[in-house]
């Protein structure tokens, strides 16, 4: 219950409403509205938003890139709030395409909070989109990762209806397919990482 659907949010702020929301409650209550929230102009909006942003990457610990994570977010609530009027809900076509870089954003976004190491984050990033001499280098473009987010796209983009009648039979196989590439591919075992803070 306390991660309602994140990964089909449409915009960054109704990302922050369905991640993590006790600690998106708490950093709201009582450092967005204390600080002054939205109801003194944008600008002060805008530096209310970077500094609790910023104060929930340091809540996970006290390192530079939880710190960036925190502020890139904060930067990304800021760069969308004059648009979000200006979008609203959108076409079908619109809302997914809003899914995808909201998606895309935060998931590039995770490396800086899954790397407290700020150089070996930009190492990472900087290895999935060119080509390195490292060893079994994370390429974006030949994992799985589209694979494994399949049943996802299916079931929130409104296509589910499509797998009904003859197709509604392969359902459980491929859920299974991909759960057994995710046990193939997942690497050495490590703990969850929310089990740290």
């Amino acid at each position: 219950m306390n991660f309602n659907l994140p990964y089909i949010s449409t915009s960054f702020s109704e990302f922050w409403t369905r991640w993590h929301i006790s600690l998106s409650s708490w950093l709201r209550t009582y450092l967005y509205i204390p600080l002054g929230g939205n109801r003194h102009g944008p600008t002060r909006t805008t530096l209310n938003l970077m500094i609790v942003m910023t104060l929930g990457g340091l809540w996970h610990g006290a390192s530079l890139s939880y710190a960036l994570w925190g502020m890139a977010h904060g930067f990304l609530l800021v760069i969308e709030r004059p648009f979000l009027k200006l979008l609203g809900d959108g076409s079908p076509a619109v809302r997914v395409i809003r899914m995808g870089i909201v998606f895309f954003c935060v998931t590039m976004l995770w490396i800086f909070f899954k790397l407290p190491n700020f150089d070996h984050a930009l190492s990472y990033l900087k290895g999935m989109f060119m080509a390195t001499d490292a060893p079994n280098p994370p390429k974006l473009f030949t994992n799985l990762a589209l694979l494994y987010a399949l049943p996802v796209i299916i079931q929130h983009a409104g296509i589910g209806a499509l797998i009904e009648g003859r197709l509604r039979r392969w359902e459980p196989y491929l859920y299974g397919a991909l759960a057994a590439l995710a046990c193939l591919e997942a690497g050495p075992d490590s703990t969850f990482i929310y089990f740290q803070f």
